[in-house]
């Protein structure tokens, strides 16, 4: 593990902090309904997610289920706009949110904002690839994670991440590498704050709801990946 200065025990392979201190949390938006904080671990692998999923009040939102996220929350905050799920310059930045076994990630705004992306760790730098669409009408099942698009014999994941294979004993997922965004589009958690004190909740309704999602409902921690993963350009 990459020890210094670590802010939660995760496998180095996820996550290793940067000593950038933890962001305490303040109000909750009124917009976000409390039946969405709800008891139960962290998400540790794509079945938990579901079974979280199913559990919040429809129709569930991507903000409600941030909401729900025990606490702390390891984040990442990055500004590249090369991926599937891209940020939206420096003020709408891509969010991943780590645990030992899992990485998710949102958008507070642009196309891929109605996504919660999955990556459930098999290895040091290997992840089972998934994603869920929201808001969520009804009832999902284990499968639903995996319902992505082939193209050319490939997952859309696998477009981007490298040397996919499917997932021994999880018909329908597959497995491809983890890659991490270049540390010079990491974005301070301090900004995100700056953002959502700044955010105009009758203009941009949603943004200004999963940022408080993410904010409000307890201590989130700054966090950065393990050198250990490449980037989209190494």
């Amino acid at each position: 593990m990459m020890a210094r200065a670590t802010l939660l025990s995760v496998s180095g392979a996820v996550v290793c902090a940067i000593g950038c201190g933890a962001a305490e949390p303040r109000g909750h938006d009124d917009r976000i309904p409390r039946e969405c904080v709800i008891e139960g671990r962290s998400p540790e692998s794509i079945a938990d997610v579901v079974e979280r999923v199913n559990a919040l009040p429809r129709p569930v939102s991507v903000a409600c289920f941030v909401a729900s996220l025990p606490r702390p929350l390891a984040v990442v905050a990055s500004s590249s706009e090369f991926s599937a799920q891209p940020a939206v310059g420096a003020g709408n930045p891509r969010l991943f949110i780590l645990s030992e076994g899992l990485a998710m990630s949102i958008v507070p705004a642009g196309e891929g904002s109605h996504l919660l992306e999955l990556g459930e760790w098999v290895s040091d730098t290997r992840t089972i690839k998934a994603e869920l669409r929201f808001p969520v009408e009804a009832a999902i099942s284990h499968d639903t994670p995996y319902e992505v698009l082939l193209d050319g014999g490939i997952t859309t994941c696998g477009l981007c991440h490298r040397n996919e294979t499917p997932a021994p004993d999880r018909p329908g997922a597959y497995v491809s590498e983890a890659m991490r965004p270049a540390s010079n589009h990491y974005v301070p958690l301090a900004d995100l704050h700056d953002e959502l004190d700044a955010c105009d909740r009758s203009a941009e309704p949603a943004r200004c709801e999963l940022l408080s999602a993410l904010l409000d409902f307890g201590l989130v921690e700054e966090v950065a990946f393990s050198d250990e993963l490449a980037t989209f350009f190494n």
